[in-house]
């Protein structure tokens, strides 16, 4: 739903651009948009909540619980689409977006490179969601130095999208919900991979990490950037407003 309507929008926006039609102006505004995604954003965070807290309630229920991940299974949508709807609903902070703004953008940067290589190399897209299993097991390239590059970096590109735009609470809220879905889809994902190669994947968890080199070389690269172009020696935007 959320992928027509952005294919709607703007699928009709270019043709308001090309035929010069009032009437689809006017439909294409921009405000129109933000007012789409807001309430779309609003209807998936309050669907997932619901579920989270029928699946919370009933396995609290149980005199035995199962995997307490069960308890979070939803908890990471709610999340996810909550970013989206503070994204069009708090004001951003022009303070962030002039001293963090660069440091946002080589993190959308680096997020889309390590999803679209890594999906390059091992043959499927995968933006989030269920855990889906890809047709071979890669293990050079950006698999080489973390097990997941497509989660990270689907990650980094809307979390550093968002700090690059000044939206501090929806960053909050991206950030909370990769936590979430670090400790309940992804451990999912590692059981079926287990189950798919065995022993070959074992080893390849014992010597490659889920994540962390990916955010030690990130770093990295922000320290390098940052201290190359010195954006803080740069006047900020606001002072010319």
């Amino acid at each position: 739903v959320y992928y027509y309507l952005n294919i709607a929008y703007w699928s009709l926006l270019l043709l308001s651009v090309l035929t010069g039609n009032d009437f689809l102006s006017r439909i294409a505004q921009f405000e129109t948009y933000t007012t789409a995604m807001f309430v779309a954003s609003t209807a998936f965070s309050t669907f997932f909540g619901l579920k989270w807290w029928h699946d919370a309630r009933r396995e609290l229920r149980r005199e035995q619980t199962s995997d307490w991940r069960a308890l979070l299974r939803y908890s990471w949508n709610a999340l996810f689409w909550l970013g989206f709807v503070l994204w069009y609903s708090v004001p951003p902070l022009t303070v962030v977006t002039d001293y963090a703004g660069t440091a946002g953008s080589i993190a959308c940067v680096y997020g889309v490179v390590l999803t679209l290589s890594s999906a390059l190399m091992v043959g499927v897209y995968s933006f989030l969601g269920e855990p889906q299993l890809p047709r071979k097991l890669v293990m050079i390239g950006p698999y080489s130095v973390v097990r997941h590059p497509q989660i990270l970096g689907n990650f980094l590109f809307i979390m550093g999208f968002s700090l690059a735009g000044g939206a501090v609470a929806a960053t909050a809220a991206f950030l909370l919900s990769f936590a979430l879905y670090r400790v309940t889809v992804v451990p999912r994902e590692e059981q079926l991979m287990e189950s798919k190669y065995g022993q070959v994947y074992r080893k390849y968890m014992e010597r490659v990490p889920a994540f962390r080199w990916g955010w030690v070389i990130l770093g990295v690269i922000e320290a390098v950037l940052l201290w190359r172009f010195s954006p803080w020696s740069i006047t900020p935007a606001s002072a010319y407003y």
